[in-house]
């Protein structure tokens, strides 16, 4: 027994552990249905609503010494829930994220690598980079013993009107992958002490809405794109026409 309609070209077919049982279509990303023939379309904010704050969340990366250097990804699940992963970011070291210069360079930094995630699911995203310092010990005698912590946290805000609502926590890779077929392929970080990573998804909530279309259009599930009602414009239809 075949999948129907051979997944549509969008999908494989596969069996649940038993050959006895019909196999079902696993649908590539952004498609859905049985036979992997519909497409997902874009979410975005109701513009009829009086809504006003983006959703913040904080990611602290630490350790229990004063040492970590290496790399870490930042993995972003969108409201399909598809996974993407950024390219490889390099820690900073504790000394490099003393002046604000420094640290709004390694913010821009961070957002740059955000803002390549494949398939340009972000227009635009805010990043505040800090110094946790909680070690009170020698900064080079590298013995933050007793729960304190030194490290990095960072405060992302989700400001385009294309990632209304609260956001899916971000995820750490922190530990990499550094053999034949990972992608990426990164060494992660180093350091003797223990990391701990803590992400907050709701630092600041949003009063946002994220719905298909922005409420305000119908979805062409074939060609996975809104048709936005009469005076609505955008991929989402999440603004409203200037009228002249």
């Amino acid at each position: 027994m075949d999948c129907p309609n051979e997944c549509s070209d969008h999908g494989v077919c596969r069996y649940a552990g038993d050959v006895r049982r019909a196999p079902r279509c696993v649908c590539d990303e952004e498609f859905f249905g049985p036979d992997c023939s519909m497409r997902r379309c874009p979410f975005g904010d109701d513009p009829w609503t009086y809504d006003t704050v983006n959703n913040k969340q904080t990611v602290s990366i630490t350790s229990t010494m004063a040492d970590m250097v290496g790399h870490f990804t930042l993995i972003y699940e969108d409201v399909h829930g598809v996974l993407r992963e950024t390219r490889p970011v390099e820690f900073p070291r504790y000394s490099e994220m003393e002046t604000t210069a420094e640290k709004d360079a390694h913010a821009a930094h961070v957002r740059a690598h955000l803002l390549g995630l494949p398939d340009l699911v972000m227009y635009d995203i805010g990043v505040v980079a800090e110094k946790v310092q909680t070690c009170t010990s020698s900064l080079y005698s590298g013995s933050c013993s007793g729960g304190h912590m030194s490290g990095v946290k960072y405060t992302v805000e989700f400001n385009h009107s294309s990632m209304a609502g609260n956001m899916r926590p971000l995820r750490v890779n922190y530990i990499g992958c550094d053999n034949q077929g990972c992608q990426p392929r990164f060494n992660g970080i180093y350091t003797l002490g223990t990391v701990t990573v803590v992400v907050d998804a709701l630092h600041e909530g949003s009063d946002r809405e994220s719905v298909e279309c922005s409420n305000h259009g119908h979805c062409d599930y074939k060609a996975g794109v809104c048709v936005c009602h009469e005076d609505f414009d955008g991929e989402a239809c999440e603004s409203i026409k200037v009228l002249h």
